[in-house]
């Protein structure tokens, strides 16, 4: 009979170095949400036509379930309404000792992380969201 493994609806706090100016200290905080096959279906326009940059930024964005953010020492409230505004801006930043190597033949090339990129990979690792 096959057991279900238990896993945590929230992942636990994963800090994002980023390569930004945008925060101080450069360092996001959150708690993401696990991110299945179908999230990115959920994004996709209805007439086939798959914009896959707006896409990747919906399913990132809908994946972060908690953070730390703060504006002038005030806790930011995590609301829906404005969840896209505030993240948008840092989700193109580079994180900081996450690269992604491309060959190319006998060249190899180390290209930069987005933020983006970083949350829907951590979102789909499983591992991250089971409990110990």
């Amino acid at each position: 009979m096959g057991a279900i493994k238990a896993r945590e609806q929230l992942s636990p706090w994963v800090e994002y170095e980023l390569e930004t100016d945008q925060l101080d200290p450069p360092v996001l905080r959150v708690r993401l949400r696990p991110i299945d096959p179908f999230a990115m279906a959920d994004v996709m326009h209805v007439d086939g036509g798959v914009r896959v940059g707006q896409a990747l930024l919906e399913v990132a964005v809908n994946a972060v379930a908690e953070w730390d953010l703060t504006e002038n020492g005030k806790p930011i409230p995590m609301v829906e309404a404005t969840k896209l505004a505030t993240l948008r801006p840092i989700m193109a930043e580079s994180v900081k000792g996450r690269d992604t190597i491309v060959r190319t033949g006998d060249v190899e090339e180390h290209i930069p992380t987005l933020l983006a990129i970083a949350i829907f990979e951590d979102g789909r690792d499983k591992k991250l969201f089971l409990k110990n």
